[in-house]
């Protein structure tokens, strides 16, 4: 009797050291870069075993080849546009950021939240933060989250409602291409309705299982579930990632090193220079965007000739510059009008 008592022990101890907490000090902060891959094919898994809630679970998502993308984590502090987003401290953009987007968001001690999306021209501000994940996370804990905006869609007014639950329902041990990691799985669901001109556009409910691990700016691996309604019908996706490194690089240096441009002088005060690598296109434009989005110069260039970017008239501030090479648009760089 003895000897199973203390079986058990050593069983029930080693059940409750799976049980993670996710803490502030393990979530994404600016500097951060991560690279993840999409499963090209999930049709081998049975998707209801990765769904389930409760203790001591084990899920295996090794094997299949992935598709590659990148995400980097970056202050807000020389984006012109931040004053759009107060409380944003950092943001979330893909790596190469070839649709100048941003999530903007907030590391904070209690959360990880979104306070809106920034894309050139249309800035998406929720009323209210969205909340992501909070600190600590434990097994059982539950947050939701109400988030309207309303935005200009193409000149026609528009309104996106966000309405989210969040549960950490399960933990375990995952295990994909990277290793096995002690986890602690985060059902959302996301209900998503659009409105333009206050005529219902769309809905879309996304369903996504994320496992979390210590030490780890990004689950280790997500499931989604993705219904999209319209007045045509509906469809629906289904997708899985995983983690496959990350590290701490300098806040910008990485979106720089994508574009391979080099503005001078920066600061500047009656113009700056947008040097392009030669050969890389045929024809660029620019637009330099002020912190409210509207683009207040414009030109364009020949293959191999620098952009000269005329300042003289303009307020002293943070402008966004945005080049389309041969019609691929891109965001490169910040210059600062002293």
């Amino acid at each position: 009797m003895k000897k199973f008592a203390t079986l058990f022990l050593f069983a029930l101890t080693l059940g409750l050291q799976a049980q993670i907490t996710y803490k502030a000090s393990d979530g994404p902060k600016p500097g951060t870069k991560i690279e993840s891959a999409d499963l090209l094919d999930i049709s081998g898994f049975d998707l209801q075993d990765f769904v389930q809630p409760g203790g001591n679970q084990q899920w295996d998502i090794s094997g299949p080849d992935g598709e590659d993308y990148t995400t980097a984590y970056i202050s807000v502090n020389d984006l012109p546009f931040k004053s759009l987003f107060p409380g944003s401290n950092m943001a979330s953009v893909s790596v190469p950021n070839d649709d100048s987007s941003y999530t903007m968001m907030e590391a904070g001690s209690a959360g990880l939240y979104i306070h809106g999306l920034y894309s050139p021209g249309m800035p998406i501000v929720f009323n209210n933060k969205m909340t992501l994940v909070k600190y600590p996370l434990q097994f059982g804990d539950n947050f939701q989250n109400d988030v309207t905006a309303n935005f200009d869609a193409g000149g026609f007014p528009a309104q996106v409602n966000y309405m989210t639950n969040a549960t950490a329902e399960a933990w375990g041990t995952m295990k994909t291409n990277e290793g096995s990691f002690a986890c602690l799985k985060l059902k959302t669901i996301q209900l998503v309705e659009i409105s333009i001109l206050g005529v219902p556009f769309g809905s879309q409910t996304i369903t996504t299982h994320s496992w979390l691990a210590s030490g780890k700016a990004e689950p280790v691996a997500d499931l989604s579930f993705v219904e999209f309604e319209d007045n045509t019908g509906i469809i629906q996706d289904t997708s899985i990632s995983y983690l496959k490194d990350q590290e701490i690089v300098a806040t910008r240096d990485e979106i720089k090193i994508s574009t391979g441009i080099r503005i001078a002088p920066n600061p500047a005060s009656t113009y700056a220079i947008v040097q392009l690598a030669e050969g890389s296109y045929l024809e660029a434009e620019y637009f330099l965007i002020d912190a409210h989005g509207k683009s207040v110069r414009t030109g364009r260039s020949q293959s191999g000739q620098p952009i000269r970017i005329e300042l003289e008239g303009l307020p002293t501030g943070n402008y966004l510059v945005l080049v389309t090479l041969d019609n691929e648009r891109s965001l490169f760089d910040i210059v600062n009008k002293i």
